[in-house]
């Protein structure tokens, strides 16, 4: 799993399978993170508890 904030990233995980939560805290949207196929796309950390579900579900 990836965690990261461009769809750079994302674009780059997806074809080696790696699944990609996409964080919104750069200068990337969580709608442009979720275009460029993220597996899920959060605005920000502040919900961390999201996030930490996300992690331990492998995103699912």
């Amino acid at each position: 799993m990836l965690i990261g904030d461009t769809p750079a990233e994302a674009e780059g995980a997806q074809p080696h399978g790696v699944r990609v939560l996409a964080i919104a805290s750069g200068k990337s949207s969580e709608a442009a993170l979720q275009a460029a196929g993220a597996d899920a796309a959060l605005p920000d950390w502040r919900d961390w508890r999201v996030v930490a579900e996300l992690v331990r579900r492998g995103i699912g």
